[in-house]
Protein backbone atom coordinates (compact mmCIF):
# COMPACT_ATOMS: atom_id res chain seq x y z
CA UNK A 1 0.00 0.00 0.00
CA UNK A 2 2.85 2.40 0.81
CA UNK A 3 4.30 1.97 -2.82
CA UNK A 4 1.03 2.31 -4.10
CA UNK A 5 0.51 5.48 -2.10
CA UNK A 6 4.23 6.92 -3.41
CA UNK A 7 3.61 5.86 -7.29
CA UNK A 8 0.21 7.27 -7.14
CA UNK A 9 1.57 10.75 -5.44
CA UNK A 10 4.22 10.62 -8.22
CA UNK A 11 2.04 10.39 -11.16
CA UNK A 12 -0.02 13.50 -9.90
CA UNK A 13 3.08 15.45 -10.57
CA UNK A 14 3.74 14.07 -13.88
CA UNK A 15 7.15 12.36 -13.19
CA UNK A 16 9.10 9.35 -14.77
CA UNK A 17 12.21 8.10 -13.07
CA UNK A 18 15.56 8.20 -15.17
CA UNK A 19 17.40 5.08 -14.25
CA UNK A 20 20.99 3.90 -15.35
CA UNK A 21 22.21 0.43 -15.67
CA UNK A 22 25.87 0.01 -15.53
CA UNK A 23 26.98 -3.22 -16.58
CA UNK A 24 30.38 -5.64 -17.57
CA UNK A 25 29.10 -6.97 -20.09
CA UNK A 26 28.65 -10.39 -18.86
CA UNK A 27 25.60 -11.85 -20.23
CA UNK A 28 24.49 -12.90 -16.33
CA UNK A 29 25.03 -9.31 -15.14
CA UNK A 30 23.28 -7.70 -17.95
CA UNK A 31 20.25 -11.06 -17.42
CA UNK A 32 19.96 -9.78 -13.68
CA UNK A 33 19.85 -5.88 -14.76
CA UNK A 34 17.43 -6.91 -17.77
CA UNK A 35 15.19 -8.75 -15.07
CA UNK A 36 14.71 -6.06 -12.98
CA UNK A 37 14.46 -3.50 -15.47
CA UNK A 38 11.24 -5.12 -17.15
CA UNK A 39 9.41 -5.52 -13.71
CA UNK A 40 10.31 -1.61 -12.84
CA UNK A 41 8.74 -0.41 -16.08
CA UNK A 42 5.95 -2.64 -14.90
CA UNK A 43 5.14 -1.05 -12.33
CA UNK A 44 6.27 2.98 -13.13
CA UNK A 45 7.43 5.36 -16.15
CA UNK A 46 11.22 4.87 -16.43
CA UNK A 47 13.79 6.50 -19.13
CA UNK A 48 16.43 3.91 -19.12
CA UNK A 49 20.03 3.89 -20.27
CA UNK A 50 22.60 1.32 -20.15
CA UNK A 51 26.00 2.07 -19.70
CA UNK A 52 29.40 -0.37 -20.12
CA UNK A 53 31.57 0.45 -16.99
CA UNK A 54 34.82 -0.85 -19.75
CA UNK A 55 34.11 2.06 -21.90
CA UNK A 56 34.68 4.70 -19.09
CA UNK A 57 37.72 2.57 -16.72
CA UNK A 58 38.11 5.04 -13.48
CA UNK A 59 40.68 4.39 -10.97
CA UNK A 60 40.20 5.36 -7.49
CA UNK A 61 42.61 8.47 -8.00
CA UNK A 62 41.04 9.74 -11.29
CA UNK A 63 37.63 9.65 -9.44
CA UNK A 64 38.69 12.14 -6.73
CA UNK A 65 40.30 14.14 -9.06
CA UNK A 66 37.45 14.40 -10.80
CA UNK A 67 35.66 15.31 -8.03
CA UNK A 68 38.06 17.22 -6.61
CA UNK A 69 37.46 19.45 -10.18
CA UNK A 70 34.01 18.86 -10.63
CA UNK A 71 34.61 17.01 -14.74
CA UNK A 72 30.92 17.15 -15.63
CA UNK A 73 29.12 13.65 -16.15
CA UNK A 74 30.44 10.68 -18.44
CA UNK A 75 29.84 11.22 -21.98
CA UNK A 76 29.13 7.63 -22.11
CA UNK A 77 25.28 8.92 -21.73
CA UNK A 78 23.61 12.39 -22.54
CA UNK A 79 23.44 14.82 -19.70
CA UNK A 80 19.72 15.40 -20.26
CA UNK A 81 19.11 12.44 -18.91
CA UNK A 82 20.38 12.71 -15.47
CA UNK A 83 19.55 9.87 -13.44
CA UNK A 84 17.20 9.25 -10.52
CA UNK A 85 18.91 5.88 -9.62
CA UNK A 86 21.71 4.28 -11.00
CA UNK A 87 22.16 0.58 -10.70
CA UNK A 88 25.07 -1.86 -11.94
CA UNK A 89 25.83 -5.58 -11.33
CA UNK A 90 29.09 -6.98 -11.58
CA UNK A 91 32.58 -5.60 -9.12
CA UNK A 92 34.13 -4.06 -11.79
CA UNK A 93 31.09 -1.78 -12.06
CA UNK A 94 31.12 -0.37 -8.51
CA UNK A 95 33.46 2.65 -9.39
CA UNK A 96 31.62 3.61 -12.18
CA UNK A 97 28.29 3.76 -10.19
CA UNK A 98 29.30 5.37 -7.21
CA UNK A 99 31.11 8.46 -9.32
CA UNK A 100 28.08 8.70 -11.04
CA UNK A 101 25.97 8.44 -8.36
CA UNK A 102 28.13 11.19 -6.60
CA UNK A 103 28.27 13.95 -9.68
CA UNK A 104 24.37 12.94 -9.88
CA UNK A 105 23.52 12.48 -6.33
CA UNK A 106 21.53 9.77 -7.55
CA UNK A 107 20.37 7.10 -5.36
CA UNK A 108 22.98 3.85 -6.19
CA UNK A 109 22.33 0.63 -6.15
CA UNK A 110 24.21 -3.12 -6.37
CA UNK A 111 23.03 -6.44 -7.63
CA UNK A 112 25.31 -8.12 -5.38
CA UNK A 113 27.41 -8.60 -2.35
CA UNK A 114 29.78 -5.88 -2.89
CA UNK A 115 33.49 -5.92 -2.46
CA UNK A 116 33.14 -2.33 -1.22
CA UNK A 117 31.47 -1.64 2.43
CA UNK A 118 28.01 -1.58 2.16
CA UNK A 119 27.39 1.42 3.30
CA UNK A 120 28.83 3.08 -0.15
CA UNK A 121 25.60 2.38 -1.52
CA UNK A 122 22.35 2.90 -1.32
CA UNK A 123 20.63 -0.39 -1.73
CA UNK A 124 22.22 -3.78 -1.61
CA UNK A 125 20.20 -6.77 -3.37
CA UNK A 126 22.01 -9.91 -3.68
CA UNK A 127 20.85 -13.84 -3.24
CA UNK A 128 20.59 -14.91 0.13
CA UNK A 129 23.83 -17.79 -0.02
CA UNK A 130 25.87 -14.95 0.11
CA UNK A 131 24.79 -14.40 3.55
CA UNK A 132 24.53 -10.70 4.09
CA UNK A 133 22.02 -9.66 6.78
CA UNK A 134 18.70 -8.48 5.91
CA UNK A 135 17.92 -4.77 6.65
CA UNK A 136 16.34 -1.85 5.16
CA UNK A 137 19.54 -0.97 2.90
CA UNK A 138 19.69 -4.74 2.09
CA UNK A 139 17.33 -7.44 0.16
CA UNK A 140 18.22 -11.04 0.27
CA UNK A 141 16.57 -12.96 -2.20
CA UNK A 142 15.83 -16.33 -3.45
CA UNK A 143 19.10 -16.65 -6.39
CA UNK A 144 20.13 -13.98 -8.97
CA UNK A 145 17.12 -11.65 -10.28
CA UNK A 146 16.26 -13.06 -13.95
CA UNK A 147 13.92 -12.13 -16.71
CA UNK A 148 11.49 -15.35 -16.16
CA UNK A 149 8.35 -15.00 -15.62
CA UNK A 150 6.15 -17.38 -13.80
CA UNK A 151 4.00 -19.22 -16.42
CA UNK A 152 0.17 -18.98 -16.20
CA UNK A 153 -1.95 -22.24 -15.22
CA UNK A 154 -3.73 -21.87 -18.54
CA UNK A 155 -0.53 -22.04 -20.59
CA UNK A 156 -0.46 -25.78 -21.77
CA UNK A 157 2.67 -27.87 -20.78
CA UNK A 158 4.38 -29.97 -23.23
CA UNK A 159 7.84 -29.71 -23.36
CA UNK A 160 10.84 -31.81 -21.34
CA UNK A 161 14.02 -30.02 -20.72
CA UNK A 162 17.32 -31.18 -19.85
CA UNK A 163 19.91 -27.79 -19.07
CA UNK A 164 23.86 -28.63 -18.68
CA UNK A 165 26.48 -26.39 -17.37
CA UNK A 166 30.11 -27.85 -16.72
CA UNK A 167 33.11 -27.43 -14.55
CA UNK A 168 32.47 -24.67 -11.72
CA UNK A 169 34.20 -23.85 -8.51
CA UNK A 170 31.45 -25.50 -6.45
CA UNK A 171 31.00 -29.34 -8.31
CA UNK A 172 33.15 -32.07 -9.45
CA UNK A 173 32.27 -32.07 -12.94
CA UNK A 174 32.28 -35.97 -14.42
CA UNK A 175 30.98 -36.22 -17.84
CA UNK A 176 30.27 -40.19 -17.83
CA UNK A 177 28.31 -40.35 -14.27
CA UNK A 178 26.50 -36.82 -16.38
CA UNK A 179 25.48 -38.81 -19.15
CA UNK A 180 24.39 -42.34 -17.47
CA UNK A 181 21.63 -40.25 -15.96
CA UNK A 182 20.43 -38.76 -18.35
CA UNK A 183 20.32 -42.14 -19.79
CA UNK A 184 18.43 -43.50 -17.41
CA UNK A 185 15.95 -40.46 -17.10
CA UNK A 186 15.34 -40.72 -20.98
CA UNK A 187 15.03 -44.75 -21.00
CA UNK A 188 12.32 -44.31 -17.94
CA UNK A 189 10.68 -41.69 -19.43
CA UNK A 190 10.32 -42.85 -22.91
CA UNK A 191 7.11 -41.42 -23.68
CA UNK A 192 8.33 -38.04 -23.17
CA UNK A 193 10.49 -36.49 -25.64
CA UNK A 194 13.28 -34.45 -24.21
CA UNK A 195 15.22 -31.75 -25.48
CA UNK A 196 18.58 -31.19 -24.09
CA UNK A 197 21.05 -27.79 -24.06
CA UNK A 198 24.34 -26.95 -23.32
CA UNK A 199 25.67 -24.00 -21.99
CA UNK A 200 29.02 -21.84 -22.41
CA UNK A 201 30.70 -23.76 -19.64
CA UNK A 202 29.85 -27.23 -20.79
CA UNK A 203 33.07 -29.28 -22.28
CA UNK A 204 33.05 -29.39 -25.80
CA UNK A 205 33.37 -32.82 -25.67
CA UNK A 206 30.25 -33.22 -24.08
CA UNK A 207 27.18 -33.04 -27.07
CA UNK A 208 29.18 -35.59 -29.15
CA UNK A 209 29.62 -38.13 -26.80
CA UNK A 210 26.36 -37.83 -25.57
CA UNK A 211 24.97 -37.94 -29.58
CA UNK A 212 26.62 -41.19 -29.67
CA UNK A 213 24.62 -42.99 -27.84
CA UNK A 214 21.63 -42.23 -30.39
CA UNK A 215 18.62 -41.91 -27.32
CA UNK A 216 15.83 -41.69 -29.82
CA UNK A 217 13.37 -39.42 -27.24
CA UNK A 218 16.53 -36.75 -27.18
CA UNK A 219 16.97 -34.31 -28.72
CA UNK A 220 20.83 -32.15 -28.23
CA UNK A 221 21.00 -28.48 -29.29
CA UNK A 222 24.09 -26.35 -28.26
CA UNK A 223 23.01 -23.22 -26.63
CA UNK A 224 24.36 -20.43 -29.54
CA UNK A 225 21.72 -22.76 -31.80
CA UNK A 226 18.89 -20.41 -32.86
CA UNK A 227 16.66 -23.29 -33.34
CA UNK A 228 16.82 -23.94 -29.39
CA UNK A 229 13.99 -21.06 -27.79
CA UNK A 230 15.27 -18.46 -25.49
CA UNK A 231 15.14 -20.47 -22.05
CA UNK A 232 12.57 -17.38 -20.55
CA UNK A 233 9.64 -18.79 -22.97
CA UNK A 234 10.67 -22.16 -22.80
CA UNK A 235 10.51 -22.59 -19.60
CA UNK A 236 6.97 -21.34 -19.70
CA UNK A 237 5.77 -24.46 -21.87
CA UNK A 238 8.04 -27.19 -19.52
CA UNK A 239 6.26 -29.70 -17.12
CA UNK A 240 9.78 -30.97 -15.68
CA UNK A 241 13.49 -29.39 -16.36
CA UNK A 242 16.39 -31.26 -15.48
CA UNK A 243 19.34 -28.78 -14.47
CA UNK A 244 23.06 -29.41 -13.09
CA UNK A 245 23.50 -28.37 -9.90
CA UNK A 246 26.51 -26.04 -10.79
CA UNK A 247 23.84 -23.74 -13.00
CA UNK A 248 22.58 -22.12 -10.13
CA UNK A 249 20.87 -19.36 -12.08
CA UNK A 250 19.07 -21.97 -14.65
CA UNK A 251 17.88 -23.82 -11.02
CA UNK A 252 16.12 -20.80 -10.08
CA UNK A 253 14.89 -19.10 -13.84
CA UNK A 254 13.16 -22.93 -14.31
CA UNK A 255 12.27 -22.50 -10.68
CA UNK A 256 10.54 -19.32 -11.17
CA UNK A 257 8.79 -19.96 -14.14
CA UNK A 258 6.63 -22.63 -12.06
CA UNK A 259 8.13 -25.31 -13.49
CA UNK A 260 8.47 -28.61 -11.73
CA UNK A 261 12.79 -28.83 -10.87
CA UNK A 262 14.66 -31.71 -11.00
CA UNK A 263 18.62 -31.83 -10.36
CA UNK A 264 21.21 -34.03 -11.73
CA UNK A 265 23.71 -36.20 -8.93
CA UNK A 266 27.30 -34.16 -9.17
CA UNK A 267 29.41 -33.73 -5.82
CA UNK A 268 30.62 -30.84 -4.17
CA UNK A 269 33.87 -29.38 -4.92
CA UNK A 270 34.40 -29.54 -1.16
CA UNK A 271 32.49 -32.41 0.45
CA UNK A 272 33.64 -31.42 3.79
CA UNK A 273 33.26 -28.34 3.57
CA UNK A 274 30.61 -27.24 0.37
CA UNK A 275 30.54 -23.77 -0.57
CA UNK A 276 27.76 -21.85 0.25
CA UNK A 277 26.09 -21.91 -3.36
CA UNK A 278 26.30 -25.78 -2.65
CA UNK A 279 24.86 -25.26 0.61
CA UNK A 280 22.05 -23.56 -1.42
CA UNK A 281 21.28 -26.43 -3.36
CA UNK A 282 20.98 -28.64 -0.73
CA UNK A 283 18.47 -26.93 1.16
CA UNK A 284 16.42 -27.03 -2.20
CA UNK A 285 17.04 -30.37 -2.36
CA UNK A 286 16.36 -30.63 1.57
CA UNK A 287 12.87 -29.18 1.60
CA UNK A 288 12.02 -30.35 -1.26
CA UNK A 289 11.78 -27.49 -3.27
CA UNK A 290 14.14 -29.71 -5.95
CA UNK A 291 13.87 -33.07 -6.13
CA UNK A 292 17.56 -35.20 -6.75
CA UNK A 293 18.48 -37.66 -8.90
CA UNK A 294 18.67 -40.34 -6.22
CA UNK A 295 15.53 -39.06 -4.61
CA UNK A 296 14.12 -39.39 -7.78
CA UNK A 297 15.52 -43.24 -8.75
CA UNK A 298 13.52 -44.48 -5.64
CA UNK A 299 10.31 -42.84 -6.71
CA UNK A 300 10.21 -41.81 -10.23
CA UNK A 301 6.61 -39.95 -9.93
CA UNK A 302 7.94 -38.01 -7.02
CA UNK A 303 6.93 -34.56 -7.59
CA UNK A 304 8.70 -31.34 -5.93
CA UNK A 305 6.94 -29.11 -3.62
CA UNK A 306 5.81 -25.93 -5.48
CA UNK A 307 8.32 -22.66 -4.52
CA UNK A 308 6.27 -19.65 -5.44
CA UNK A 309 9.35 -17.31 -7.09
CA UNK A 310 9.20 -13.87 -8.75
CA UNK A 311 12.13 -11.95 -7.64
CA UNK A 312 12.78 -9.92 -10.04
CA UNK A 313 9.25 -8.68 -8.95
CA UNK A 314 9.70 -8.10 -5.56
CA UNK A 315 12.69 -6.71 -5.98
CA UNK A 316 11.34 -4.23 -7.94
CA UNK A 317 8.93 -3.12 -5.73
CA UNK A 318 11.25 -3.17 -2.86
CA UNK A 319 13.93 -0.85 -4.95
CA UNK A 320 11.21 1.56 -5.94
CA UNK A 321 9.65 1.13 -2.36
CA UNK A 322 12.97 2.41 -0.90
CA UNK A 323 13.94 4.71 -3.28
CA UNK A 324 9.89 7.10 -2.79
CA UNK A 325 10.76 6.55 1.15
CA UNK A 326 13.40 8.93 0.86
CA UNK A 327 12.40 11.07 -2.53
CA UNK A 328 8.58 11.55 -2.40
CA UNK A 329 8.88 14.20 -5.03
CA UNK A 330 12.46 14.35 -6.58
CA UNK A 331 11.94 16.38 -9.80
CA UNK A 332 13.43 15.14 -13.00
CA UNK A 333 14.88 16.97 -15.21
Amino acid sequence: MALQKAINQAKLNKRSLSIWFIHDQKPGHIHQLKGLEERIANYYEVNTSWVDAGENKLSWAGILLKIKVSISPSKAVSPDMSPDIIIGAGHTTHKTLLFEAYMHNAYSVVLMKPSLPLCFFNAVICPKHDKLKESKRVLNTYGALNTVTPSSKTEPKTLSLMLIGGASKHFKWHEQHLINQIQVICSKDNDQQWLLSDSPRTPSSFLPQLKKLNIQNLNCFHYQNSQFEPLNTLMQKCMATWVTPDSVSMMYESLTSGTPTYTFSMRPKNTNKPSRVAQSIQNLISKKNVVSFQSWQLNPDIKPNKLNLWEADRAAKWLLNQYFEKHPFKKVL
